[in-house]
């Protein structure tokens, strides 16, 4: 991402202090990343330092992925894109993926149109990866 984004900011919210702690020196090898350690459902802790943003990229094992999204596209410009990886066993272990990724993406389907969706078979069957854009 850091090298997609070579000529912006990338801030990267990060829960654990134990993955802080190696995310800190990944962002001191690569000057546009800014950690920062709060709980990306609270981005009335991080909104104000961070802006408006062209991009979200969210890979987060929670159960409210889309939620999660879902808030933080207040800091997502209009026609933004967002990069959306679900992660279904961290949704709900007892239901199919496909229903779980369907669920996810309806969850945010009234702020995002879904412009692609991808599987990641034969990688990993149980995370999808969207691309979406910003009503």
């Amino acid at each position: 991402v850091s090298d997609i984004a070579a000529g912006g900011k990338v801030f990267c919210v990060e829960l654990s202090e134990r993955n802080m702690r190696d995310l800190i020196k990944v962002c001191e090898r690569r000057k546009n990343m800014f950690p920062i350690l709060s709980d990306a459902n609270r981005i009335d802790n991080y909104g104000k330092s961070v802006g408006l943003c062209d991009v979200i990229y969210q890979d987060a094992s929670a159960r409210d992925q889309a939620g999660m999204l879902n808030k933080n596209s207040e800091l997502l410009k209009h026609g933004g894109y967002a990069y959306f990886i679900i992660k279904s066993q961290s949704i709900d272990v007892s239901k199919n993926p496909e229903k779980v990724f369907e669920e996810a993406l309806r969850g945010v389907s009234p702020i995002f149109e879904v412009i692609e969706k991808v599987k990641l078979e034969p990688y990993d069957d149980l995370h999808m990866f969207a691309v979406l854009k910003k009503r």
